[in-house]
């Protein structure tokens, strides 16, 4: 029947909108979580790179030859070079290779291009993660609203399911209800109304107002 049909079509839109909002919402944990990851992992080991660069040109011994430091710089930059995100960096990493060798020698020039190539190599990284950031929160935000629109259309479906359910189901049964209760109260007079029932329920109604006058 139609009226029965109907309701269980709706029943699995409510099903199916259920479950497109579930995987919608795993969908969007699983895009943000390798966002939050580059942010976490690429920049910020660039950025560790550029504080131990820091660190060892700044400590460094000017009056005697110190390898410590020139190691640890060397590791350093080694770690920067081999975790290039921004396709800027590589200028920076070139300028510090240049130099760095001569600013560990006490050449005052060549100390300030490297550490001002070290600043810019911090900065790109910096404005790399902050981008990367706002890009998860473009994400998160989308995928709020898109979950809130999807939650506002599995509403309506609900109500208008909801109608149908008490149009098609709940009133007919109340209806048919109150004639057996009439009829084993003793009023035979008692039919079906039907009026405001829709046309399958009204034709079924019909039919039993029928028989009963027979």
């Amino acid at each position: 029947m139609k009226p029965f049909h109907s309701l269980l079509t709706g029943t699995w839109i409510i099903i199916g909108l259920n479950l497109t909002m579930a995987f919608g919402a795993i969908w969007l944990f699983q895009r943000m979580a390798p966002a939050i990851e580059i942010i976490l992992d690429q920049n910020d080991k660039s950025l560790k790179a550029v504080e131990s660069m820091l660190s060892s040109i700044a400590t460094r011994n000017l009056t005697k030859e110190d390898n410590q430091s020139l190691n640890d710089f060397q590791l350093a930059y080694q770690s920067a070079r081999g975790n290039i995100t921004e396709i800027k960096e590589q200028y920076f990493l070139d300028s510090i290779e240049r130099n760095y060798h001569s600013a560990f020698q006490g050449d005052p020039v060549a100390l300030k291009i490297t550490v001002e190539s070290i600043r810019s190599l911090a900065n790109l990284n910096r404005s790399a993660m902050i981008r990367a950031d706002h890009r998860a929160r473009q994400l998160g935000n989308t995928g709020a609203w898109g979950i809130a629109f999807m939650s506002i259309i599995l509403f309506i479906v609900i109500m208008i399911f909801k109608r149908g359910l008490r149009n098609n189901l709940l009133l007919p049964m109340e209806e048919i209800y109150a004639v057996i209760e009439s009829r084993q109260n003793g009023d035979f007079h008692r039919r079906f109304y039907y009026a405001d029932m829709p046309f399958y329920i009204k034709k079924i109604f019909l039919g039993l107002n029928n028989i009963l006058d027979k």
